[in-house]
């Protein structure tokens, strides 16, 4: 069966684009079920937590700071990808996420994982509403969403797999049935399991920066009839979004 230039285009920016969204939104959620986790470890082994009377108070905040952190960046997110580089504010995103989770290891103090928390929220929220506006200059609604339900499979996949993996690690430092299993580098393993979570957002900086394109225009990978039919139809879809646009739609419009 001969796919027409249209669905060859897609098919190209489905397989170039969604895994690699898929993994970068599993790094972000995994590192949500990892603190639920290694919590308990994290109390044990850490003073200020120890001699707290109120550890689920304390979490159950950072927590909350995390939510506060996600809401910081959704529109100034927007206007980057918009203005500056979609790719490159991807990029920088996954590193910033990264070495701040990684810094959750390193914690002593309670301020210190109230702050963490906020600061890996603002660093989240960058994506969520940057890949909206990102996928609208790619594909056309209708595959839009198909695009988006892919990538946010990441939330259950976090949450199936995140836990098995934190166990693993967590259990490191500790004896189990008369079993010891030791440290690495004089580190805990809900330290290691941060680390691990951040060094993997690092990573994915790479395939985020020379994968991505901020426009098909600059897409090589797509040939010119690819390029044309995608061009068309999204052309097509911006004019009908704005003959239905509605007058005070109109009005709230700033360039």
């Amino acid at each position: 069966m001969t796919r027409s230039p249209l669905d060859r285009a897609i098919r190209k920016i489905y397989w170039r684009y969604l895994p690699i969204g898929l993994i970068l939104f599993t790094a972000l959620w995994s590192d949500q079920s990892c603190l639920s986790l290694a919590k308990l470890k994290m109390a044990q082994d850490l003073s200020a937590f120890r001699h707290s009377n109120n550890t689920e108070t304390i979490f159950g905040l950072s927590q909350a700071l995390y939510s506060v952190g996600i809401l910081t960046l959704q529109i100034p997110s927007i206007a980057v990808v918009e203005k500056w580089s979609a790719y490159k504010w991807f990029s920088l995103l996954s590193i910033v996420h990264g070495f701040i989770a990684i810094l959750t290891a390193f914690i002593t103090e309670v301020w210190q994982i109230y702050l963490q928390r906020f600061l890996l929220g603002v660093a989240g929220s960058g994506f969520f509403t940057g890949i909206l506006i990102y996928l609208s200059y790619w594909l056309p609604l209708r595959n839009r969403g198909i695009a988006l339900s892919i990538i946010f499979m990441a939330v259950p996949i976090a949450y199936s797999i995140g836990p098995k993996i934190s166990y693993l690690f967590i259990r490191m430092g500790t004896t189990e049935n008369g079993i010891h299993y030791p440290t690495l580098f004089n580190l805990r393993g809900w330290q290691w399991l941060f680390i691990v979570w951040g060094i993997i957002s690092i990573l994915l900086s790479i395939p985020l920066y020379y994968m991505f394109t901020d426009r098909p225009s600059e897409a090589t990978w797509l040939t010119k009839d690819e390029h044309d039919a995608l061009h068309t139809e999204l052309a097509a879809e911006t004019k009908t979004s704005e003959a239905s646009s509605t007058i005070c739609q109109n009005l709230c419009h700033i360039e």
